[in-house]
């Protein structure tokens, strides 16, 4: 079986951990060629170029010579199905599909449900592209509403988190000492610093919680366009209490000294589909506090594993934070029932198998 795979890039995202993560799940478990297909040349996810993989990035070109690359690419590749990872990859392969029986799985949507205009870009994509696809795969039941896709053309793989990557965390000392840590309560995010992001809930009510309390730090992993801004938002007072390591490699051995695992969304801008920082948190048995919707309504038990709260609520996030940090045992359990959710649920061999299932239903003509 080959699956060309056309995606815009390696960077640290949750996306591109997925598509990494499916292909190395894969192949120690299957007989199946991958190729890959990147449309810009950022590879964060170094240790992918390790394996057997062949990884092809397309040329600066204008549009049309890039579509034309791709057509090249797959007439070459004679793939069995084209498996795209975003709406401009989705876009470039149908000039082969138009002339070509191969299957295509758009996997195109990957936030939560929004919404979504007649005549706007995604909506345009969307017309041009699931006529040509086999089926629309999320990682959400939330994102496939957007688009009131027909019942047998959809599909929901949610995210699958390979516990092999927490088997050799860095001590929590280490990590402590090189962050320059000496309080025993940390509470952190994991995010791109971006407008989809609320971080400026998260600032305000760190603030109002470090005015009663001074002993806590705010660990917040990540890099992005709105950095600078959410730095400066900081009372001098207050920075030696705000760490911003920016990217990691190691996120899981950072994560390990968290005692909250947050994720705030702004839902004027976006919609969660099944976020890996939560996986990542709830994996590692920390409870989690994220904004109400989207995908993270379908892994945050709320009350069970954490609590999920209303956009930009500084009172319910300030409460919530309180709660946690004054029942540690409580929190404790709440962290090991997200632990064993995520090996039940959403685990990377039940990921790889449910995909590799799909495949072999597509290609038999079965979907």
């Amino acid at each position: 079986m080959k699956i060309l795979i056309f995606i815009e890039s390696l960077r640290p995202g949750g996306k591109e951990r997925r598509v990494v993560e499916l292909i190395r799940g894969m192949n120690q478990l299957y007989y199946t060629n991958f190729e890959l297909v990147l449309t810009n040349n950022i590879v964060h996810y170094k240790s992918t170029l390790s394996t057997n993989i062949k990884i092809q990035i397309l040329p600066k070109d204008n549009y049309f010579k890039r579509v034309y690359s791709v057509l090249k690419i797959c007439i070459k590749s004679k793939p069995d199905i084209i498996h795209s990872w975003g709406y401009l990859e989705s876009v470039f392969v149908l000039p082969y599909l138009f002339f070509n029986k191969t299957k295509l799985i758009n996997s195109m949507i990957s936030t939560g449900e929004e919404k979504i205009t007649t005549l706007s870009s995604k909506w345009l994509v969307a017309k041009l592209t699931f006529p040509f696809s086999a089926i629309i795969l999320s990682n959400s039941f939330s994102g496939l509403k957007s688009f009131k896709i027909s019942f047998n053309k959809r599909k929901v793989i949610h995210n699958g988190f390979d516990f092999k990557r927490i088997k050799k965390l860095v001590d929590k000392e280490d990590i402590r000492r090189e962050l320059n840590i000496n309080s025993d309560i940390t509470i952190g995010m994991v995010a791109t610093f971006s407008k989809k992001k609320d971080y400026k809930t998260l600032i305000e009510v760190a603030i109002s919680i470090l005015n009663c309390s001074s002993k806590i730090v705010f660990i917040l992993i990540g890099d992005g366009p709105e950095l600078l801004n959410i730095k400066n938002a900081i009372p001098k007072n207050f920075r030696n209490n705000f760490v911003f390591t920016g990217t990691v490699r190691n996120v899981e051995s950072f994560i390990n000294i968290f005692n909250i695992g947050i994720l705030l969304s702004n839902s004027e801008f976006h919609a969660e589909g099944i976020s890996n920082s939560i996986m990542e948190y709830m994996a590692l048995g920390k409870p989690v506090i994220a904004t109400k919707g989207g995908g993270t309504s379908e892994i945050v038990m709320n009350n069970q594993t954490g609590f999920l709260i209303e956009p930009k609520n500084q009172v319910q996030l300030e409460n919530k934070i309180n709660f946690l940090l004054s029942n540690p045992d409580l929190a404790k359990e709440m962290g090991e029932k997200g632990k064993i959710r995520i090996k039940e649920h959403f685990s990377l061999d039940k990921m790889v198998d449910e995909t590799y299932q799909l495949y072999n239903e597509v290609l038999q003509n079965n979907l």
